[in-house]
């Protein structure tokens, strides 16, 4: 079934979206849309909370004149629509990467801050991406003009304006994609001077970037969701650790172009003693183990 979430007056100019389902299995839908002819590009929230798409919410845009676009959504483990994007400035706006969280589970409105203060510049080469970790924390990602990363993360007992810098190392990294596995968080990517799909870890600190795909590749999309995820076991790994891998898309640009798929592969093979003949015989670990 197809449903209509949103309308344009002026045409199909309805730009970005993401998805992400609650702890009920209920849809929570971020759009961007243009509500008038030459406006500004808005940011707009609907969910399907009680049975049937209810109206939409205006998180942030026309109303007072900025530009917001490029969303990512998850649940958070209150059950509550978190939203990252960015805002490119507009009616005397700083622009930056904004993270929004819903005053309820059916959000009828968001709380904003500014977490991605680009100082002047603009984060408008990016999308965002926000996950929440098994603890509950958030961390949202976008990278600016000057291709630098930013990833900020929001502890779960703190004040919503509360954010602290991650400080990713790397100056060429554009359309990314978090990924939370417990409590280590990956950062897919494509790095702009080579145009490879990379990636990183961060457990505390940043373990240095590894290289996926060698190619002419861009918007490398990892999959994840806080409430629904199984991996290839049929084990729901939302909202936990020991995920056996990490599934991920990419574009090729040398092709028409296609869309490709591969899997991080998180379980590792080491080996344990034999009391019999005191050799090493093959062990494969498969829980909370990342590469």
């Amino acid at each position: 079934m197809v449903a209509d979430i949103g309308s344009d007056p002026v045409a199909i100019t309805n730009l970005y979206t993401a998805i992400a389902i609650d702890s009920n299995n209920i849809p929570h839908i971020a759009f961007s849309q243009y509500p008038s002819k030459g406006g500004l590009p808005s940011l707009y929230y609907i969910n399907k909370v009680g049975g049937s798409w209810n109206a939409a919410v205006e998180v942030e845009g026309a109303t007072n004149g900025t530009d917001c676009l490029g969303q990512d959504i998850a649940i958070d483990a209150d059950n509550l629509p978190v939203i990252s994007y960015k805002r490119t400035g507009g009616a005397g706006t700083s622009a930056g990467g904004k993270a929004a969280i819903g005053n309820a589970n059916n959000a009828t409105s968001f709380t904003l801050q500014l977490v991605i203060d680009a100082g002047g510049g603009d984060v408008a080469l990016s999308n965002s991406s926000i996950v929440v970790d098994s603890s509950g924390n958030h961390y949202i990602a976008c990278a600016g003009s000057n291709y630098t990363s930013y990833v900020w993360k929001h502890n779960y007992a703190d004040a919503w304006t509360i954010w602290s810098s991650l400080s990713i190392l790397g100056t060429t990294n554009v359309p990314l994609s978090l990924v939370a596995n417990g409590t280590d968080i990956y950062y897919f990517y494509e790095d702009s001077g080579t145009n490879d799909i990379r990636y990183d870890k961060y457990t505390g600190s940043w373990a240095g970037e590894t290289n996926l795909e060698t190619g002419t590749f861009n918007t490398a999309k990892a999959k994840w969701a806080r409430y629904v995820d199984y991996d290839s076991s049929g084990t729901n790994r939302a909202g936990a650790g020991g995920r056996l891998e990490l599934d991920y898309t990419f574009i090729d640009e040398t092709a028409t172009p296609d869309v490709w798929f591969n899997v991080l592969s998180l379980v590792i093979t080491t080996a344990v003693p034999n009391p019999f003949t005191n050799t090493n015989l093959p062990f494969l670990e498969t829980m909370g183990v990342g590469n």
